[in-house]
């Protein structure tokens, strides 16, 4: 009797211990974790780069690799390959042969559908919205 007891107890916290761990799966869920900032960005998006002081703006699309990797593609201009890092709300791109650099403002709508990039130095502003 002593030993069906026991068996018991042991079913009983086993039992608990299973309902727990598939209870606290669903909270982790796939769709309840946050993206982090650079999962925000990787994709494809189509591109308009704004002149600011009003002049033609250019078109195109460029994908953001989730190992820090792009590409740019302008129109009537071949892809350019760039590097890029995230920190603190700016995009840090390095890109072209010989190497330049540029620092980027940037900030999500809402729903993360579409991207504004201000550059620090020349004040163009780009607005990539997700394919």
């Amino acid at each position: 009797m002593i030993g069906t007891k026991k068996q018991l107890v042991i079913s009983v916290i086993v039992t608990a211990l299973v309902l727990s761990i598939v209870a606290l799966t669903g909270c982790f869920s796939s769709q309840n974790v946050q993206k982090s900032e650079l999962d925000r960005f990787v994709g494809t998006w189509d591109e308009i780069i704004y002149d600011p002081s009003g002049g033609t703006s250019v078109k195109g699309n460029v994908t953001f690799n989730n190992d820090g990797t792009g590409v740019s593609y302008l129109s009537d201009v071949f892809p350019e390959k760039f590097n890029y890092s995230i920190s603190a709300g700016k995009i840090y791109l390095k890109y072209g042969v010989p190497e330049e650099s540029a620092t980027y403002d940037y900030y999500f709508s809402e729903d993360y559908e579409t991207l504004n990039v201000r550059n620090t130095f020349g004040g163009t502003v780009t607005v990539y919205t997700k394919q």
